[in-house]
């Protein structure tokens, strides 16, 4: 779920996500701020921000995991981004198996193209061994088209739904609307479930009155996995 930075998003992306229970959940564009809200609102699963080594002070948006496995490693990858953006990862021991999940946002698609080109190549070259990326690519179809070769090349799948996942209108004078949320996928990875997290608009009750609040101008994404045991990991490839 990206755009994490007003308290009235979250209080809707609690009641909402709460109730699906998902093991894991990825957040992109928190702010510092609210992070400790939102951590209340997920009680009982273990998490990583993106901000546990960096100033918030410099930082303008991070990553927020939750796990209900164990989480055994952590980190970010950096690369380079005009507004300090980076994936955050984890490793959780599942009933004896170790699976990655990242997360992250890419350069704004209203930014620097070869940025975010950039930034996705990163991405696909962390996705080794029993690996989930989820998160907003900002990457257009034009774009997207780029990197279908790189993807095939690297034994990557993505998740192929048609349908848009970001709304301009919803807070921006903006028609645009597009399919840029994702899940990329290491090829011993299957994904059994998935649908968009749709929701309509709501008042919310702030202490300044009530306030219209959509979930974000983006749609969640959720899905359910299993790993293809047939395929044995290459103990050389790691985040």
């Amino acid at each position: 779920m990206s755009n994490i930075f007003l308290k009235e998003r979250i209080i809707r992306q609690i009641e909402i996500i709460g109730d699906l229970m998902p093991d894991i959940i990825c957040f992109q564009e928190i702010v510092h701020d609210l992070c400790s809200f939102l951590k209340k609102g997920f009680p009982g699963y273990e998490y990583i921000s993106s901000f546990e080594n960096s100033d918030p002070r410099k930082k303008w948006y991070g990553e927020l995991i939750f796990s209900k496995y164990p989480i055994v490693d952590k980190g970010n990858i950096f690369f380079h981004s005009n507004r300090q953006r980076q994936a955050s990862y984890i490793k959780i021991d599942f009933d004896g198996e170790i699976i990655t999940i990242i997360t992250s946002q890419l350069e704004k698609f209203s930014e620097n193209k070869n940025i975010r080109l950039e930034q996705a190549g990163i991405i696909f070259d962390a996705i080794k061994n029993r690996t989930i990326f989820c998160g907003d690519t900002n990457l257009n179809q034009d774009e997207y088209s780029l990197l279908f070769e790189e993807m095939n090349k690297k034994g990557i799948s993505e998740i192929l739904d048609d349908k848009n996942t970001y709304f301009g209108s919803r807070f921006l004078k903006s028609d645009e609307n597009h399919n840029f949320d994702k899940f990329w996928l290491s090829r011993d990875i299957i994904c059994k479930v998935f649908f968009h997290i749709l929701t309509k608009p709501k008042n919310i009750k702030t202490d300044k009155g009530k306030i219209k609040t959509y979930l974000s101008d983006h749609d969640g994404i959720f899905a359910k996995f299993k790993i293809d045991k047939s395929i044995k990991p290459n103990k050389d490839k790691n985040v």
